[in-house]
């Protein structure tokens, strides 16, 4: 079998998804400049791959991690339009 089908059906991509969206969502509030707009790219990459490994869990689970990886997302774009307006 494929390497990519075995780390979807072995649960490997939702642990790596996971990650990816913390470690990026994490560097995304302190960083500035160019790589913003990278990490954030990073963190929507994060969350279809959580959501393309189709782990079996409830939907209020997903919800609650949902939530906080948006959140993220829109304060970025905030900070970046606010860092463009003043300019």
């Amino acid at each position: 079998m494929s390497p990519i089908v075995l780390s979807f059906a072995d649960g490997t991509t939702f642990f790596v998804g996971l990650f990816i969206v913390l470690a990026s969502g994490i560097f995304l509030l302190f960083q500035k400049g160019r790589i913003r707009s990278a990490l954030a790219m990073f963190v929507v990459v994060g969350m279809v791959l959580v959501g393309a490994s189709a782990t079996p869990l409830p939907i209020w689970v997903y919800a609650c991690w949902l939530v906080p990886v948006v959140a993220v997302l829109l304060l970025s774009v905030r900070v970046e339009l606010t860092v463009i307006l003043c300019l």
